[in-house]
Parts: structure tokens; sequence; C-alpha cells
């Protein structure tokens, strides 16, 4: 659930500015992170390269944080 819901945040943030400042603000930090690590990669890589490693970002995180 948390993968999907990072994947469809990734597409919405692309879109559209002010969307992309809300989510922002809502999520948490690593989103923040991910948001940026996405829009930082996708105009030189491209955007299949780009998801996969954010997409790996978000596993790392997943698998080594501490859950609330």
């Amino acid at each position: 659930m948390i993968l999907y819901s990072q994947i469809s945040i990734m597409f919405q943030l692309s879109k559209n500015f002010e969307k992309r400042k809300e989510l922002l603000y809502k999520e948490k930090w690593w989103s923040h992170t991910l948001a940026f690590l996405y829009f930082l990669t996708k105009n030189t890589i491209g955007y299949e390269t780009s998801i996969m490693i954010n997409l790996s970002f978000l596993l790392f995180y997943t698998f080594t944080s501490k859950h609330e």
C-alpha cells in the first residue's frame, strides 16, 4: 500500500505545481526526499530509470526504518 501511494504521489507531483506543494506538505520527510530525487533525476536519466531509483530508495527506507 505504501509503495502504491508513493508511485501515485510521484505521478501526481509531475502534473500540477499546486498539487505538488500540497502533497509535499502533507507527507513525511522521506516523501520530500523521494519527490526531490524524482524531480532531480527525471530530466537527466528519463522517467523509467528515475522511478526505479526512487522505488529502490523507498524500499531501502521501508526495510531499514523503525515503524511507528
